[in-house]
């Protein structure tokens, strides 16, 4: 049996791509261009938390988790540093590794900060991607789970530009997106700063992709 192959997606990246930020980033109105790169580099100087670099840290860490894990499986990241990367560069880096399966990391950010927790988004039509996602949030623990299991199952549309969502309709694999965990609570803000508790997502990753293998290897044989 051909090896899985995962290719995980750091959401957004580069001069103008941050993400959610803690504190938000409310500078830029008005701004355009290298104005907004600017404002953007010295806001992050002292940032508590930038969406975009948890990402990176995260893949990278999910990477190196599921290379040792011994399963048939290799892994690739649609990017490796700090870089823009537009989403049909993304869904061209899914296809040219011929990706079994697309992981989709990003980080959520909301007005109520008790608003918390990691959850887990598939399109409809996609039963891999239900099952890995699923297995993903029941694997979830605890400082990060919450009350439901369930992946939020979305309906594709191509027109999305929103990255977290538009990486689900310009890509053809099994998809999972993973919205880790709110940067403006303080107890997810601080397990995703840190390389001890993003080690509690990449966990829960590493619990999706093992039972996808299992299953897969399974039907291999049956």
């Amino acid at each position: 049996m051909e090896p899985l192959v995962v290719v995980i997606d750091p959401g957004h990246g580069g001069r103008l791509s941050y993400g959610a930020t803690w504190p938000r980033f409310t500078e830029g109105k008005g701004l355009v261009g290298d104005a907004v790169a600017k404002a953007l580099a010295d806001f992050a100087k002292d940032a508590k938390a930038v969406e975009k670099d948890i990402n990176l840290a995260i893949a990278h860490e999910a990477k190196v988790a599921l290379e040792g894990s011994g399963w048939p499986v290799t892994c690739e990241l649609t990017r490796e540093t700090d870089e823009a990367l537009a989403l049909d560069a993304r869904a061209a880096v899914a296809a040219k590794h011929g990706a079994d399966l697309v992981v989709a990391i990003h980080c959520d950010t909301s007005p109520d900060p008790d608003v918390a927790g990691l959850w887990t988004y598939v399109r409809s039509g996609d039963p891999v991607g239900l099952s890995v996602a699923r297995d993903i949030m029941v694997a979830c623990p605890r400082p990060l789970r919450r009350g439901s299991v369930e992946p939020k199952v979305t309906q594709p549309r191509p027109h999305w530009t929103g990255a977290a969502h538009a990486v689900m309709a310009h890509n053809g694999a099994p998809t999972v997106l993973i919205e880790c965990g709110f940067l403006s609570n303080d107890n997810d803000r601080a397990i995703l700063t840190s390389a001890a508790g993003r080690a509690l997502v990449v966990s829960a990753v590493m619990a999706g992709v093992g039972a996808y293998v299992y299953r897969r290897s399974a039907m291999a044989v049956a």
